[in-house]
Order: structure tokens, then C-alpha cells, then sequence
């Protein structure tokens, strides 16, 4: 069952990370349309901070889902590596189970806040305000399938890595090429 979970995943994240991809050329389009216009121009676009700030808010929480898959997510571990093994291994399994039911939490808020929008407009480009609410259910909910998973695997197979494991190297692994590169230039000098 994982291994299919995991295909999905897989293919949700790559959905989400063209989306992150397109979103970001838009923004930076926008934001580059928007400065020629202002400072070249002299004639500001009247839609453009409108636009970006819908497109900001979807980046950032689909940016979170991105991290979250990873399990890179924020953790302060100094508690962790403090406790005994078996203990370690129930705060996995707990902190997997809050971030699900968290980002469940959060979804079903952003459906209320979007339903609550209703036909409600944007001023200049008239977007619909549900339109940039359904960010928060959209995301959350993608979070909540990944931290649903990663709550099945801390329960059935404690250990286990992440279902997106990148060819990139970590911070650790980062830290190791640079020192190593520092001794080399080092012995040249």
C-alpha cells in the first residue's frame, strides 16, 4: 500500500512543483512588467500588486507542501536526542499525527473560509476571493495526504525515508564538500 501511496505522491509533488515553477515566472514577470511600468513608464499598472499578492500567497503554501513531503519541515530535535530510544520513536509517530491533523484542521477551515468568500471580488482584476482562499485548502490538503503517510510509515515502518528523496546533497553533506574544498585550496596556496 505505500509503495502506491508513495507513486501518487510522487506524482502530486511534481504537479506542485510545476506549479511553483509557473507561479514564480509569473510573479517575476508581473513584478519586472510592474517596475518598467512605474519608473520608465511613469504609469503604474493598477492590477499587478493584486495579482502578485494572490500569487505570493499560493507560492508560500504551496512551497510548504513542498517541504513538508520532504520532511524538511521546521523540528526542534534537542528534546528528541534527549529521550530514549523507545520514547524518540513514540515522539515520531506523535509529531507525524499532529502535523496531519493540523494540516487536516487547516483544510477544512480554508473550504469554511472559501465557501465564506463567496462571490466576493477582487478590486482591480476581479478574482474572486475564493479563488486565493482555496490556497489554504488546496495545500493543506495536499499536506495532510503527505503527512498522512508519514504517519502510516512512523507507524508501520519506523525509519523509513521521505517519499521524495532528492539527488541533493544536505547540509551536512554540503558542510563536508566545503571544508574539504577549503583544505585543497588550502594546500595549494
Amino acid at each position: 500500500m505505500l509503495s502506491l501511496t508513495d507513486k501518487v505522491i510522487r506524482f502530486i509533488s511534481k504537479l506542485v512543483l510545476a506549479a511553483l515553477i509557473v507561479i514564480g515566472v509569473v510573479m517575476l514577470g508581473v513584478s519586472w512588467a510592474h517596475i518598467f511600468c512605474r519608473y520608465v513608464l511613469n504609469d503604474s499598472l493598477t492590477w499587478s500588486e493584486e495579482l502578485l499578492k494572490v500569487l505570493v500567497v499560493w507560492f508560500c503554501l504551496l512551497s510548504a507542501t513542498f517541504i513538508s513531503v520532504r520532511r524538511e519541515h521546521v523540528r526542534i530535535t534537542i528534546f528528541k536526542q534527549r529521550l530514549p530510544k523507545r520514547l524518540e520513536k513514540f515522539a515520531d509517530l506523535f509529531v507525524s499525527f499532529l502535523m496531519f491533523f493540523g494540516s487536516f484542521v487547516m483544510c477544512v477551515i480554508g473550504v469554511k473560509l472559501a465557501s465564506w468568500a463567496g462571490i466576493r471580488k477582487t478590486p482591480a482584476l476581479r478574482i474572486p476571493f475564493a479563488y486565493m482562499y482555496a490556497s489554504i485548502y488546496v495545500s493543506f490538503g495536499i499536506m495532510a495526504l503527505y503527512e498522512l503517510r508519514n504517519f502510516l510509515v512512523d507507524l508501520l515502518k519506523p525509519g523509513s525515508p521521505p517519499a521524495i528523496v532528492d539527488a541533493a546533497p544536505s547540509i551536512e553533506e554540503l558542510a563536508a564538500l566545503a571544508e574539504a574544498e577549503e583544505k585543497r585550496v588550502a594546500g595549494e596556496v
